[in-house]
């Protein structure tokens, strides 16, 4: 499946294939458009692992930075919304930046909310050098970090480790700190672990099943015809998905 993008400007940034191959082999683009990439995947399509190897094949080329932010437009598909690469933010200058999120009781609307609190700039991805980015911010800010109620962060050994993670530095400077991992991360974790077991047919299955009813209004139609036959509460099919929150589109 090949997944190409033409800028506004006119240039292209090279095809990447998606081959129905258990490994990918360089040559399988030998003799393709200059610069064009590939990877592999046994349905042939686009997943969080290969969208992964496209987003740095999409920077690679188009050389996007903070100075020079670019838009990537995507549709919903599953394996655009990918955590990891929310964590790709190592820019094409080489520079790793840290996004902070601030959550705080707004007095005047008397509710808890979140504001974007800045893009940090690390020179290093170390556990030392993320809690001084963060540590220097809120005091540049003048937020006393005793006031300091909860950290939140993915579930990476650089932030929860119990020795020298971020979560170890918050506690040793604030012990009665609560700490979250980000408990969407590890349901997505184990859900594609999970999956993995499955067999391909299973999951064919449950799709074809989705699309003979819902791509059907007579079928679909049908399936209502035949719970109130059996008198059963209609019940509204998922779309089988990657991603929890999509299937309840």
């Amino acid at each position: 499946m090949p997944s190409k993008l033409k800028m506004a400007l006119g240039n292209m940034v090279p095809p990447f294939f998606v081959f129905p191959r258990v490994h990918y082999k360089s040559h399988f683009v030998r003799g393709g458009p200059i610069g064009c990439e590939g990877n592999a995947k046994p349905s042939g399509w686009m997943k969080e692992e290969n969208f992964i190897k496209y987003a740095k094949h999409f920077v690679q080329h188009v050389k996007p930075s903070k100075e020079k932010p670019v838009l990537l437009l995507l549709d919903n598909h599953d394996s655009h919304l990918s955590i990891e690469a929310v964590d790709e933010t190592t820019d094409i200058t080489t520079k790793k930046s840290l996004m902070v999120i601030l959550q705080f009781l707004d007095e005047e609307r008397n509710k808890v909310t979140d504001c974007f609190f800045g893009l940090l700039e690390v020179t290093e991805s170390t556990a030392e050098a993320v809690f001084a980015a963060i540590c220097n911010h809120l005091q540049e800010h003048n937020i006393n970090l005793e006031k300091l109620l909860g950290f939140a962060a993915d579930n990476a050994t650089v932030t929860m480790g119990n020795s020298g993670g971020l979560k170890a530095k918050f506690e040793q400077l604030l012990p009665n700190i609560f700490i979250i991992g980000f408990i969407c991360h590890s349901f997505h974790l184990y859900a594609s672990a999970a999956a993995n077991k499955l067999a391909k047919s299973t999951e064919d299955f449950v799709r074809s099943v989705y699309n003979y009813f819902c791509h059907s209004s007579k079928h679909y139609n049908d399936l209502k015809e035949f719970q109130k036959f059996c008198d059963t509460k209609p019940y509204k099919l998922l779309r089988p998905s990657q991603t929890p929150w999509l299937s309840l589109q």
